[in-house]
């Protein structure tokens, strides 16, 4: 499907965990090597951008915003989308999850929708969708019940693509690794707001995570 004229169908949708994934790996020359473009829901592109606003892991939402200022993001806006389309949209949304109050729009925003929003749209625009686990979409699960032929990659699908096989072992263990001083980062983050920790231990993390990062 045709979207500000791209042809969307060319393109994966990405969900804010794979994207993290991507830049934890330092994948991110590889995938759009691999893919050209990708593309974005405005929600998820909300979440990315939140990174920003956190000093351990700002690179997140930093490596975001130079790809898509150099057009290779394609962010679908809910605005953009035609009414009778969106009002059949927000349905599935809330068919999907009936926690969700917010609509497309996400304002105020809804911890979580990225991925069903994100799924939504690669059902809609006819894109595969990367996700970092796709156990909801495993037969039986919510996801694949409501989205019965959507194509869905995960992490290992995703590092199957942009890896060699004898180098996938290395960028797996490195998610891994820093997933879990993303753990530690946003402990710190929420600590440090009530002087819990010393300023030693923020500048050991960060040390940590510009060796990785």
């Amino acid at each position: 499907m045709i979207y500000k004229g791209e042809e969307l169908s060319n393109y994966p949708i990405c969900d804010t965990d794979i994207w993290v994934d991507i830049i934890l790996a330092k994948l991110d020359d590889a995938l759009i090597e691999k893919y050209e473009k990708i593309v974005v829901a405005d929600v998820v592109e909300k979440e990315i951008l939140k990174f920003g606003k956190n000093e351990y892991f700002k690179v997140i939402a930093e490596k975001y915003e130079v790809l898509k200022k150099n057009e290779k993001i394609i962010v679908i806006e809910h605005s953009d989308i035609d009414e009778e389309d969106k009002k059949f949209l927000e349905k599935q949304l809330v068919d999907c999850d009936d926690r969700f109050r917010t609509g497309l729009e996400d304002s105020p925003h809804e911890e979580h929708k990225g991925e069903i929003v994100s799924a939504i749209y690669a059902e809609h625009f006819e894109c595969p969708f990367l996700k970092s686990n796709d156990g909801a979409f495993r037969e039986g699960n919510m996801g694949r019940i409501a989205f019965p032929d959507l194509v869905v990659k995960n992490r290992e699908d995703m590092l199957r693509d942009l890896a060699d096989e004898q180098c996938r072992h290395e960028y797996r263990k490195a998610i891994i690794d820093n997933r879990a001083f993303m753990n530690e980062g946003t402990r710190i983050y929420k600590e440090e707001k009530n002087a819990i920790v010393t300023e030693v231990q923020i500048q050991n993390l960060l040390l940590k995570l510009r060796g990785k990062l």
